[in-house]
């Protein structure tokens, strides 16, 4: 449990992943009915947050072969 919150507080998908699909973690993340509830939501979450911490320098990006002469 320790690992898929250290994965999810530095926005490892790849790690959260691997830890979710991984047959030894999977019992035990999803016998616990709160994290089998929210499991979902929270890759929704981390999926978003990642991209956009991809997105953040692109996000003031001007383009003159959009513009109207």
């Amino acid at each position: 449990m320790t690992a898929l919150r250290d994965a999810y507080h530095v926005h490892d998908i790849e790690g959260f992943q691997s830890i979710v699909a991984n047959p030894k973690s999977h019992d035990a993340i999803m016998g616990d009915p709160f994290i089998r509830e929210h499991i979902e939501s929270l890759l929704k979450l981390i999926r978003t947050q990642k991209l956009v911490k991809v997105i953040v320098p692109y996000k003031r990006y001007e383009s003159k072969i959009f513009q109207k002469t």
